[in-house]
């Protein structure tokens, strides 16, 4: 059995762009984990970091949950001023968003940069 949110979340802040990776193989955003995620970035976003760029290279799995995260998370550090990159899907994951036409709403690209 896969262990329950089994990541670190890793920042690395370049002038005032934070970038967000989580550390873990094929991590699998279930309920829990997507509400520990969503607990992390919001503190980032509370302590000034509005500037975010997400890799989700290693996120083998994600539920609506995990989505609503991100679109709760651009809306707040949009109003801000800052915004949120994602960048570096998975397979699944694109095909999620995809087929949800996410990437007309996020900033997706294809590396975090």
């Amino acid at each position: 059995m896969k262990p329950l949110c089994s990541f670190r979340l890793l920042t690395d802040t370049k002038d005032d762009v934070t970038f967000v990776r989580l550390d873990g193989d094929h991590i699998h955003l279930d309920e829990m984990a997507a509400i520990r995620l969503r607990e992390g970035l919001q503190a980032l976003v509370e302590t000034g970091r509005n500037r975010l760029f997400l890799d989700m290279g290693n996120i083998d799995f994600l539920t609506s949950t995990m989505v609503e995260t991100l679109l709760s998370l651009h809306r707040k550090v949009n109003s801000v001023g800052g915004h949120l990159a994602v960048s570096n899907l998975t397979p699944i994951v694109a095909e999620v968003f995809a087929v949800l036409q996410l990437a007309c709403v996020l900033d997706v690209r294809p590396v975090c940069r």
